[in-house]
């Protein structure tokens, strides 16, 4: 049925609605949805209560519904959103169109409608959001430089918009533009507090920056009211674990896991590649000597397992499955990638394959499988999606791979380069660790030395701080001797 024009949302744009009260509720949840603030969907239900033929509360709703896992609930409202949308605007039928394709299962043709549809309509914000979630996951290894240009092309259209500005910073530290990106986050939150996605950018630039105390301090005090059912609380807890690890408080790491990341308690789709990212850090690092709590990750990484396709869930899964041991869910990727790859996926077979089986690898000891495993598609991490310090985590394993193995000569020119880049205590460690392999006593001992100055705040007797005193003990009886 026709809707009647009852207002616009915060852009500008018309709606079509048989009620202002139901335009209310979602605008609202618009922003609720933008800011990854909690309420989202109950908000959009409330306009539906209202109007019940209103097409892009339909829509919204389905968009959040598939972000959350219930593919068929979304389904629905996006079937219900077209049947609405029937006689409406251009704007709110293509509107809905990219977002019923996207929930469809062509996330390609999606993308291709959203760019379209912005050149005609660039202030449609929801399309934006969505458009910019599927160039993450294209599997483009030019997907930074596409969305650096496409933003700035838009940028003039949303001037001073605090969603906008937050965005627009997102991809500036994936682009190592650090400054920049730190600038509009905070422009973002002084606009509007609440709006996650700035703090989410911010923790990326204080973690890429190396200013872990200052993002410890910022996420703390911005998490305080910040809900945890809202969409981003478990990926913004590992975020604040993350900078805990960085710094070596592995106690502090420990009780965000049980508190707001594990399974048994997390709320949101990252919960299995938060945990499984974090447990194999904590893992990989050496950071506890006890078992780590694999099964609950576990058991949501075999759904993965079954059933293949998003590159960079089906990484993160491999790190739950091989630490967790189970050889018979791995299988299950691997083949599924390997047929998603002979049927043209663009990096089932060609990246996520050979990553999986790597980090399999490195779970069985084999670091020399690992290495030749990883090693050719560690340049084309960027194709799976997820953020540089989500992908630093497979860099890390073949790191950690190289120095097991005992190659040396491998590993030292990646970690000067991460060194000079940002200088953290643990890559200093490792390149301590490498140079003390190479037989570069001297310069093992600057490292060392330096990574526990800058280890100064790490828990006392912590594993990693533990063994660089060991290592320095013993390149200092090898010097003597």
């Amino acid at each position: 049925m026709l809707g009647t024009i009852r207002g616009s949302d915060r852009y500008g744009q018309p709606l079509s609605s048989r009620s202002a009260p139901a335009v209310t509720h979602y605008v609202t949840g618009i922003d609720r949805l933008l800011a990854a603030e909690a309420g989202a969907r109950e908000a959009l239900q409330l306009a539906l209560t209202v109007d019940e033929g209103f097409a892009l509360a339909h829509a919204a709703l389905a968009l959040i519904l598939q972000g959350q896992g219930a593919g068929e609930a979304a389904r629905q409202s996006a079937s219900r959103a077209l049947i609405y949308a029937r006689g409406l605007t251009r704007r709110e039928r293509q509107h809905v169109g990219v977002i019923a394709t996207w929930v469809g299962g062509n996330a390609s043709l999606a993308l291709t409608l959203a760019r379209e549809h912005l050149r005609d309509y660039p202030r449609d914000a929801v399309v934006l959001s969505l458009g910019e979630f599927l160039l993450t996951r294209s599997g483009r290894q030019d997907r930074h430089q596409q969305a650096l240009a496409h933003l700035s092309q838009l940028a003039p259209h949303y001037g001073q918009d605090w969603y906008f500005l937050g965005l627009y910073s997102f991809i500036h530290h994936e682009l190592d533009r650090f400054e920049e990106a730190r600038r509009l986050a905070e422009r973002s939150l002084a606009l509007h507090p609440r709006t996650g996605i700035a703090a989410h950018s911010l923790a990326h630039v204080f973690y890429e920056m190396n200013a872990h105390a200052s993002g410890i301090a910022f996420l703390e005090e911005w998490m305080a009211g910040y809900e945890p059912v809202a969409p981003m609380h478990c990926h913004l807890a590992w975020h604040l674990a993350l900078h805990a690890l960085a710094m070596g408080q592995y106690a502090r790491v420990e009780a965000l896991y049980d508190r707001a990341i594990r399974p048994g308690v997390a709320h949101g789709r990252t919960a299995m590649y938060d945990a499984a990212s974090l447990l194999w850090r904590c893992q990989l690092y050496g950071c506890t000597q006890g078992p780590l709590p694999w099964d609950e990750v576990c058991a949501l990484a075999v759904r993965a397992a079954d059933h293949p396709g998003m590159a960079f869930v089906d990484a993160n899964a491999a790190l739950a499955l091989a630490a967790g041991g189970d050889e018979a869910a791995l299988g299950r990727l691997c083949d599924g990638l390997r047929r998603l790859g002979a049927q043209g996926h663009s990096t089932a077979g060609a990246v996520v394959l050979p990553l999986v089986q790597g980090t399999a690898a490195f779970a069985r000891q084999d670091y020399r499988d690992a290495i030749r495993r990883l090693e050719p598609v560690v340049e084309l991490l960027v194709r799976i999606g997820g953020s540089n310090a989500q992908r630093e985590v497979f860099i890390d394993t073949l790191l950690e791979a190289y120095l097991r193995a005992g190659e040396y000569a491998k590993a030292e020119p990646w970690l000067r380069q991460r060194v000079a880049r940002r200088p953290s205590s643990r890559d200093l460690f490792w390149l301590g660790r490498a140079q003390a392999g190479s037989g570069e006593v001297e310069n093992a001992r600057l490292s060392l030395n330096e990574a526990l100055t800058r280890w100064h705040t790490a828990d006392a007797e912590g594993t990693e701080q533990v063994a660089v005193r060991t290592l320095l003990r013993r390149l200092e009886r090898t010097e003597i001797s």
